[in-house]
């Protein structure tokens, strides 16, 4: 919804520079004052938006929903274990962290 809002705030702030320009190099309103011209298939193009904004919004949801797979407790054990091995292959004494 943020970025339909964005991308129409950028269209906006396009067009006005448009119109900015045109009156400081032509000196008038005239020509400014014609509405822009509309692509055919905006409407399409609006659709096809939305649906791949929703499909994000659904991805993103089930990303949030999703647990992870890494178990930290896991790795800490598995760390002090080949700590502990280290410790007992070395031939010297092995200063640990």
């Amino acid at each position: 919804m943020l970025e339909d809002r964005y991308t129409e705030i950028e269209r906006e702030n396009r067009i006005l520079l448009e119109k900015m320009t045109g009156i400081m190099n032509k000196g008038g309103l005239s020509s400014s004052l014609q509405p822009p011209k509309r692509s055919l298939n905006r409407d399409q193009r609006k659709r096809d938006l939305l649906k791949i904004t929703m499909e994000n919004q659904a991805i993103l949801k089930r990303l949030q929903d999703s647990t992870s797979n890494y178990n930290v407790y896991k790795w800490e054990d598995e760390e002090q274990r080949r700590k502990h091995m280290l410790q007992n292959i070395c031939e010297y004494n092995y200063v640990l962290d």
